[in-house]
């Protein structure tokens, strides 16, 4: 018997350490498979007239004990989101920002794209301004 789209596009149980490096990246994946998922699941209730589901309690039900910690004193869906959020998503150092994208320089081994590729992230955490500052002081 084939899988529903529902059963698909269902979200993975959320566990990442906030302190992890890369606790950002996945946090941002996870909250948009999870959106989508809730999103879909909304659609259907529409569809069949039922109820949607409680949004809070859905998130409860995909994250790990740990991250729960974070999030059980929340009593609404946008509160345990923005605790999420600052928990897991930490505000670059914009100085440290701009060292790391000026120095960046392109490894011995690395094939071009893929030190464009990380240029392109880097940036991300350097303003327009700092970063046009940072070319004339050059």
């Amino acid at each position: 018997m084939a899988a529903s789209l529902n059963e698909l596009l269902r979200p993975t149980r959320f566990d990442a350490d906030p302190n992890s490096p890369k606790a950002a990246k996945q946090l941002k994946h996870w909250l948009k498979v999870f959106t989508d998922f809730l999103e879909s699941c909304e659609r259907l209730a529409t569809a069949q007239e039922v109820a949607a589901p409680d949004k809070l309690r859905a998130l409860t039900a995909y994250v790990s004990a740990d991250v729960y910690d974070i999030i059980e004193d929340c009593t609404t869906y946008d509160t345990a989101i923005a605790k999420l959020n600052g928990a897991h998503i930490k505000t670059p150092n914009p100085i440290f920002a701009r060292h790391v994208l000026a120095t960046r320089k392109q490894k011995q081994a690395e094939p071009l794209q893929t030190f464009m590729q990380e240029l392109l992230i880097l940036r991300k955490d350097v303003t327009a301004e700092e970063y046009r500052n940072l070319c004339v002081t050059r």
